[in-house]
């Protein structure tokens, strides 16, 4: 084996362990996570000690640049923190998973922008909305940016906040769309977040007025989903080379992984003792109707967890060879990545039905779990509906009715 054959296994058996020992600290903090979940209901933000803990892990900077301190780690490893925090609660693992994606988007800016950002701060937290909802004007040296974004997950805990704005000429077209890199202290957070699901994600809305974002502060919506970044010095790492549309798909998915995986354990330990009213079961274990309903609602999420990989595996090798991923293959990977979401929720909904009218009580973790999981599946960028209808566009030769492409 020659010395650059040696180099490449030994960076990759380096990669391998350092992804193992991220995943193993995830899982250490299942339990203070299910601790406090009740809490971040309460709350409707997640908990600071859990946040303090997922900080102390590190596991803000799984996406952060290697000369900042952070570990650039695949999307598969990603995928496996991400629904390991899940199983604790899908709140708190929706904050973190937002948080620590969008550094990606700070990658994909400046060099400046980047070391602004972790420069001084390799566990810097990024919130953000990547939808239009603020009017940005040019001008000299960037731009003026004033905005209101709703559903802005894990705010109370932004550095930094990644916010798009839309460029509209005299006409009133829309002529550029544009994700502008605000410090915290630029950003009004608003007491808005009153929800059925994902209560405790602290999705609310922020606000700001008539700032001025620097120009090394920006990135069109293009280059933020990977056509041409400006960023320079993360051009050849594989996972900024991502085609982000389907990552960030993905990635919205994967908390109702962990916890589709937390509730097939909630429904197993209700067996206990349990009956099935009025009948003539005194043991609801030994029903034919709780195996079937087990049996196929943890095929259901076996089948979501196996998807799921499948996703991250194919653009994980598409990264790695630095290969080019058509429209229609980005639009059928946004199209499965939903359906990851989609049969967890099936597969929750088929135990929660399952679980007799104490699963109602606020104390059932399964009631929460569903909610949850209605909630993630009604966002945008994973409606199954409007996914799949994109793929089929693409399919017969149309052009995908998104700009997540």
């Amino acid at each position: 084996m020659n010395k650059i054959a040696k180099s490449v296994k030994a960076a990759e058996a380096f990669s391998i362990s350092e992804n193992a020992e991220l995943l193993a600290r995830a899982s250490a903090l299942v339990p203070l996570i299910r601790e406090h979940r009740a809490e971040a209901e309460k709350l409707r933000r997640a908990p600071p000690q859990c946040i303090d803990a997922i900080q102390q892990a590190g596991l803000f900077r799984i996406f952060v640049p290697r000369e900042y301190g952070g570990y650039e780690v695949d999307l598969g490893t990603a995928i496996d923190i991400y629904s390991e925090i899940g199983r604790g609660c899908a709140s708190t693992a929706w904050a973190h998973m937002i948080l620590a994606t969008i550094n990606l988007a700070v990658c994909l800016m400046s060099d400046q922008a980047q070391r602004e950002v972790f420069g001084e701060n390799p566990d810097a937290r990024v919130a953000g909305v990547f939808v239009p909802r603020g009017k940005a004007t040019p001008v000299e040296g960037g731009y003026q940016l004033s905005g209101t974004w709703p559903f802005c997950s894990g705010c109370h805990y932004g550095d930094w906040f990644a916010l798009m704005g839309a460029v509209i000429n005299e006409k009133g077209d829309v002529v550029d769309e544009i994700v502008h890199l605000i410090p915290a202290k630029d950003v009004e957070i608003l007491d808005d977040w009153h929800v059925t699901g994902l209560r405790g994600s602290g999705s609310n809305s922020v606000r700001v007025k008539d700032i001025f974002i620097p120009q090394h502060r920006t990135v069109k919506a293009p280059q933020l989903l990977g056509y041409d970044p400006p960023a320079t010095h993360c051009a050849n790492t594989p996972i900024y080379r991502s085609a982000m549309a389907p990552l960030l798909t993905l990635v919205l998915a994967t908390p109702a992984l962990g916890a589709a995986r937390s509730a097939i354990e909630e429904f197993k330990a209700r067996m206990s003792g349990r009956s099935i009213p009025y009948t003539f079961y005194t043991k609801q274990s030994e029903a034919a109707v709780t195996h079937l309903r087990l049996g196929e609602a943890t095929t259901k999420i076996d089948t979501a967890e196996a998807l799921a990989r499948h996703v991250a595996d194919e653009i994980d090798q598409s990264a790695a060879r630095n290969e080019p991923v058509s429209v229609e293959a980005r639009m059928r990977l946004k199209a499965q990545a939903s359906y990851v979401s989609r049969l967890c929720l099936e597969g929750v909904e088929m135990l929660y039905l399952s679980g007799g009218g104490s699963a109602i009580s606020e104390s059932s973790p399964i009631q929460r779990i569903s909610r949850d999981l209605h909630a993630a599946n009604l966002h945008g960028l994973i409606c199954f509906d409007t996914n799949t209808e994109a793929y089929g566009r693409t399919m017969l030769g149309l052009a995908p009715n998104t700009f997540m492409v």
